[in-house]
């Protein structure tokens, strides 16, 4: 999958934008019984945001229109921070052994009171200019600007990236905010915990090739649709 490492204006999601992660299960119902079966075909859900924009300003519509044609459409995938789940506060991402030094951020999701089923999501594309190897340096949507880190703006209030040891934050790493993997210095001690905190975007790309846009109102854009990309489409194992 093509990528470009580049942010989406979160000010176009928040102009009307909605969706949620979507799940691949199959309910199947028992005509005779009545009584339901859910297979699950996939386990990572997929986040899938439909966005209608209306009454944009002229700088916004020449924005979506170069973002729109400068990827192809939906060829090249993008970064996008989605305002319900774009941060994480001490995640714990492994425990050290005396002899790794690379760990994948994670972020884990647990239903309250319930065990045994917790859905572990690879964070491939964390938010971070500190401490970077291997990675790029992350812009703003102008591509000019550097990132502000942690967020003031929507989609709310961000959280600066950091990793700790046993609780005790640490520089004494690198980060790939392209894959989102961490290596230490050194090998953490048998035993110390490895948290991480900080914002993530999620990887997207547009799921059609053409939009509908109104003749008498060119500033209405209808039926973008982002639909993430999950790891491994990116060649990230």
């Amino acid at each position: 999958m093509a990528f470009d490492e580049t942010l989406l204006d979160p000010s176009l999601i928040a102009a009307g934008g909605s969706g949620s992660p979507e799940f691949a299960n199959t309910i199947i119902r028992n005509p005779a019984t009545g009584i339901y079966k859910v297979n699950i075909n996939r386990y990572d859900p997929i986040e899938v945001w439909t966005i209608d924009l209306n009454l944009l300003t002229d700088t916004q519509r020449s924005y979506a229109i170069r973002f729109w044609r400068g990827g192809f459409g939906s060829a090249y995938g993008f970064r996008a921070a989605i305002p319900a789940d774009f941060k994480v506060v001490d995640e714990v991402i492994g425990t050290g052994t005396g002899s790794q030094t690379a760990f994948n951020l994670i972020k884990t999701y647990t239903r309250p009171g319930s065990s045994g089923h917790a859905y572990i999501r690879r964070i491939v594309k964390p938010v971070t200019n500190t401490n970077v190897s291997g990675g790029v340096t992350l812009y703003e949507p102008d591509g000019v600007t550097t990132r502000t880190i942690p967020r003031t703006a929507y989609p709310g209030i961000g959280q600066a990236f950091a990793i700790k040891l046993n609780g005790t934050p640490t520089s004494a790493y690198t980060i790939n905010n392209t894959t989102g993997v961490v290596t230490m210095s050194s090998p953490p001690a048998g035993g110390v915990v490895v948290t991480w905190s900080g914002e993530f975007d999620t990887p997207v790309r547009f799921l059609q090739n053409s939009f509908n846009q109104k003749i008498d109102v060119a500033s209405d854009i209808q039926g973008l649709i982002l639909s993430e990309i999950l790891p491994a489409e990116l060649g990230i194992t």
